[in-house]
């Protein structure tokens, strides 16, 4: 089942929903998802189409809105009566990244697409990629994909490890045990 929610109480209610029953809850994409929250709140992404008045409210509704989708992170870490159980619920966050610019110089980095601060509030991040072999004429190139673990919950070591679709360790349950060592929690 496919359901589109266009605002952000619409997003909290069904994420409060489906950790009562979901093992794992994706948003997918994250950054595409707010700024549809942000539209259904301001009625266009086009600062050039609104008032001083309604920009100057704007700035407020985006920081209600930055807020809200803080807490949707936040509320089931921390809350004693969570409607869930966060040992057994994954929330997963999948993002975009842009260009890093300092000035407007472009710094050959990137950088988290909009909603910097989920990095703050989420346990693990990872940031994923691929590389393409040069292909030998007549053959399709080797692409092998990667997921570099950038915040590894409570397990430093695994910072900047990387896992690899060529050593058949890149999923979820690959990633989660390269981090906390414990396959059989994952696996299932």
């Amino acid at each position: 089942m496919t359901v589109l929610v266009v605002d952000s109480v619409g997003v909290e209610r069904r994420i409060s929903d489906a950790y009562t029953w979901a093992r794992t809850i994706i948003v997918d994409t994250d950054s595409a998802l707010w700024t549809l929250c942000q539209i259904a709140r301001l009625g266009s992404m086009n600062r050039a189409e609104r008032s001083e008045t309604d920009r100057k409210k704007g700035q407020l509704i985006y920081q209600e809105i930055n807020n809200r989708w803080q807490n949707m992170v936040k509320e089931f870490n921390y809350r004693a009566d969570n409607p869930g159980n966060p040992s057994t619920t994954n929330l997963i966050f999948i993002g975009g990244v842009v260009e890093e610019y300092k000035g407007d110089k472009a710094t050959g980095r990137t950088i988290i697409k909009g909603q910097k601060n989920l990095f703050k509030s989420c346990d693990v991040v990872v940031r994923t990629a691929y590389t393409m072999s040069v292909p030998v004429i007549g053959q399709p190139p080797t692409t092998t994909y990667f997921a570099t673990i950038e915040k590894p919950w409570y397990e430093a070591s695994a910072r900047g490890v990387q896992v690899r679709s060529d050593e058949g360790t890149l999923s979820f349950a690959g990633i989660m045990t390269t981090i906390t060592g414990d396959p059989d929690k994952w696996e299932k």
